[in-house]
């Protein structure tokens, strides 16, 4: 064992998405979150403005009818403000369509609802006045072309149902319609735009992650080659140059014997994604560390000589390779901060600390969603099974990036 190090556990990883699915990234399921939120405080709002109409056209109406009216109309899109903060998406997906599927049926029939027949409402009827607020709902339920017709169709139902109700109002039900459906129209395209825009977020980052990994196998490819070119420098150049030589020969047939083996092994391992035995992966992160920054003290200890798989070994290379490079960049120049790398890889797990004492950043002003953290870092971690990472810093305090891995 060499250099012994103590290396705190890592904070615990993200949760990690499951790949190839058809599910919303990390931007767009945030995003969905906050439109339902929004649409929940919405219907609290129309709640307060229209709850005392809609109670007083309770006595024209079926009371059933009535009631489950302004259940669906107002209590179940104020529901949705609720489910943002911790209900799955799917489920919200299912409520969110179930109310708006509902409330245009209910909106169908209301003529038909009224107790005392046809025209018999002194006023235009109540749910009228949260139409937008439903289209904008079935917008995000479907995000699709389709769902257009939703919010075209609010002319006709409106106009319609509003004639039907009470009696000459022709005028006022065709200005409520086109007035209605504009503006819900409106707000449909600007909760779609949101939405699609959060999803191409989504999809930049996921090709900066390709990029990524791409540049990680591509370096992990040129370790293997210097790896490959130090073992035969080492072992048959100096076999060679002992047979040239005047000294004894010694042993040198065992020597070119083991030579020999060496290359036969390489010849069979022509994979670059080779397992590390952990003595071999401290040595790749000194690489890593010190191809950053020749100025990082470096400690490790090390045992076992089971291998750690390859892409553990690449994904800590590149994730440590990118934390010392943000602490170069944003951290201070090697004169004034200390940087220090400390590893610990055994068979069961590996442990790496990056830490500076830098500046600094306030976590709560600096976002983890910048894509040297949660690409470079993060996310190439937890992406791995048994892989975490985290990230811990304050103002004038430095900056302590944890990396680990545990055999599942």
């Amino acid at each position: 064992m060499a250099g012994a190090a103590t290396v705190p556990d890592a904070p615990d990883a993200p949760v990690r998405s499951t790949a190839g699915t058809t599910s919303p990234g990390p931007a767009a399921e945030r995003m969905l979150r906050n439109v339902y939120l929004s649409c929940g405080i919405g219907g609290l709002v129309f709640a307060a403005l229209l709850l005392p109409r809609a109670t007083d056209q309770l006595q024209y109406l079926r009371p059933v009818y009535g009631e489950a009216l302004i259940l669906v109309g107002l209590i179940a899109p104020i529901s949705l403000a609720v489910l943002a903060r911790w209900a799955p998406l799917r489920v919200m997906r299912a409520v969110a369509g179930a109310t708006v599927i509902t409330f245009a049926v209910l909106h169908l029939i209301f003529p038909l609802c009224l107790t005392d027949g046809l025209h018999s409402l002194d006023g235009a009827p109540w749910l009228q006045g949260i139409n937008a607020l439903h289209a904008v709902i079935a917008t995000v339920v479907w995000q699709n072309q389709w769902v257009w017709l939703y919010g075209v169709a609010q002319a006709p139902i409106v106009m319609v149902t509003q004639m039907a109700s009470r009696a000459e109002s022709a005028a006022a039900a065709f200005q409520d319609a086109i007035g209605g459906t504009l503006y819900a129209l409106i707000l449909m395209g600007m909760s779609l735009a949101v939405v699609r825009t959060a999803a191409k977020v989504d999809e930049a980052a996921g090709r900066a992650r390709d990029e990524a990994a791409a540049q990680a196998r591509a370096k992990a490819l040129e370790r293997e080659e210097n790896r490959i070119n130090a073992i035969v420098h080492d072992d048959v150049m100096s076999v060679l140059y002992a047979a040239a030589g005047p000294s004894s020969t010694d042993g040198l047939q065992d020597r070119a014997a083991e030579a020999l083996e060496e290359i036969e092994r390489l010849a069979e391992d022509v994979s670059p994604a080779r397992d590390y035995l952990p003595e071999e992966l401290v040595a790749m992160l000194r690489s890593t560390a010190l191809d950053a920054s020749h100025d990082v003290r470096y400690h490790a200890a090390w045992e076992g000589d089971e291998r750690i798989p390859s892409d553990v070994a690449v994904a800590i290379s590149e994730a440590l390779g990118e934390a010392l490079r943000n602490s170069l960049r944003h951290a201070g120049p090697a004169e004034v901060v200390t940087r220090r790398v400390e590893v610990d890889a055994r068979p069961s797990a590996v442990n790496v600390t990056c830490v500076d004492d830098g500046e600094g950043f306030d976590g709560k002003r600096v976002s983890t969603r910048r894509l040297g953290i949660r690409v470079s870092i993060i996310d190439r971690m937890s992406a791995l099974e048994g892989g975490a990472a985290g990230v811990s810093s304050a103002l004038g305090e430095g900056t302590s990036v944890y990396l680990r891995w545990k055999r599942p």
